[in-house]
């Protein structure tokens, strides 16, 4: 099971909570659109456009701590320069989709809660 880790965002916060809300909202808000960019650029096989938006949506990504989730995004904005294997590509954006599921489901419980 994929977890957030909240440790490195308090850290370079100072542990500003208002931050840390904003942060945690803006995520929720812009990443399900880039794994549904993502998602689209695999059918239509534009490695180009799947590395842009790996590449956008990865410093929010290593906000939350979650090491497999970023090599994971880092693996995918690497495709354009990597030999393309259709069945890897496919297999990396679907552990993307249930990781991102993972993460937004925990990161709403936090926001929900208040306890980030």
């Amino acid at each position: 099971m994929i977890k957030v880790d909240l440790d490195y965002i308090y850290t370079i916060s100072d542990s500003d909570r208002d931050f840390i809300k904003e942060m945690l909202t803006t995520f929720v808000k812009i990443t399900p659109e880039s794994i549904d960019n993502i998602n689209e650029a695999l059918v239509t096989k534009n490695w180009k456009e799947m590395a842009r938006v790996a590449h956008k949506i990865k410093p929010s990504i290593l906000l939350l701590g979650i090491d497999e989730f970023s090599n994971l995004v880092r693996e995918i904005e690497q495709v354009p320069k990597n030999e393309i294997d259709i069945n890897s590509i496919s297999v990396k954006v679907s552990l993307l989709n249930e990781y991102s599921l993972e993460v937004l489901t925990d990161i709403n419980d936090l926001l929900k809660h208040g306890s980030y």
